[in-house]
């Protein structure tokens, strides 16, 4: 997916973010797993963007 996503910057798609359902958070309300993902998601960024 981000391949293609990558591959048609015009047309103005919104980055992605996935997650896959695991075991340990199977029963955690969704609000929170959201917010978890999004966490993650934002270090990861930061983290690439700094490192270029």
């Amino acid at each position: 997916m981000m391949m293609f996503i990558d591959a048609f910057p015009d047309a103005g798609l919104e980055a992605a973010v996935f997650a896959a359902l695991v075991p340990n958070s199977a029963d955690k309300p969704l609000q929170g797993l959201i917010e978890e993902i999004m966490g993650d998601h934002e270090m990861l960024t930061a983290n690439q963007s700094g490192s270029t």
